[in-house]
């Protein structure tokens, strides 16, 4: 019973439901205009595909699975990358990417007694702080000493975090440096470094997909595999960028 009132609900709520109506509009559709009907079909499946967890198998799992944790026996520094801040009624705070990033750079600091250099500015025209000010008020509070951080304020790409902390690296004459960002954004931050000539130590948290077998409920459209394979999309655009900029 259970499992047919959670498939009846993947399909009534969205973003099942615009699967469903799609699919509606091109059955009552077939006979006035096959054409129609049969775009409207494709949309259903484009949509059944980005929403559940057969788009997530295709298109996260890949970038999640690019690097493995790397931590070598000596860490001069943990590079956190931002990851985005959110206004609150109590003023601004990390986003959740940013905060499972930053909780995984502070263990990985405190245990290799290393600097932790936060990552990420401001887009332009917004009256907020950078993200490496609001994460690093939040590293404080979680009791990481504030003389052992390091922040870079400036960056607003991917590819700034990387010139902008290699730089910094270099001032400082680090040379054993982890980099912590989120699974799906990890190759594309190795990439960044590569291009910005600085090795790096990959070290990928915050995983969006179920590195499990798929069960019966990850092929049914939800808003977290939407979410992910819409985030999968934006990174490979955005590889794609950097190789051909």
């Amino acid at each position: 019973m259970i499992i047919f009132q959670k498939v009846v609900e993947a399909f009534l709520l969205p973003p099942g439901f615009f699967v469903t109506l799609f699919l509606l509009i091109g059955i009552l559709q077939f006979k006035k205009s096959r054409n129609t009907a049969i775009f409207m079909i494709f949309l259903a499946l484009c949509f059944y595909f980005f929403s559940s967890g057969l788009g997530a198998l295709t298109l996260v799992l890949p970038l999640e699975r690019s690097y493995e944790i790397s931590i070598p026996k000596k860490i001069d520094a943990v590079v956190v990358l931002g990851g985005g801040i959110v206004k609150t009624p109590n003023g601004y705070q990390p986003s959740q990417s940013s905060i499972v990033r930053l909780l995984e750079g502070v263990r990985i600091a405190k245990d290799f007694d290393s600097f932790l250099i936060i990552s990420g500015g401001m887009l332009p025209l917004l009256n907020q702080p950078p993200e490496a000010v609001v994460m690093r008020d939040l590293a404080i509070s979680l009791g990481f000493p504030a003389e052992a951080i390091i922040i870079e304020p400036d960056a607003k790409t991917t590819f700034e975090n990387a010139i902008f902390t290699s730089q910094i690296c270099r001032e400082k004459g680090f040379q054993n440096v982890v980099v912590v960002t989120s699974a799906i954004h990890m190759k594309r931050a190795i990439y960044s470094f590569s291009k910005a000539r600085f090795t790096v130590h990959p070290c990928p948290t915050g995983y969006l997909y179920n590195h499990s077998k798929l069960g019966w409920s990850d092929y049914l459209p939800n808003r977290d595999a939407l979410t992910a394979n819409l985030w999968a999309i934006h990174e490979i655009i955005g590889i794609l960028w950097y190789r051909f900029k």
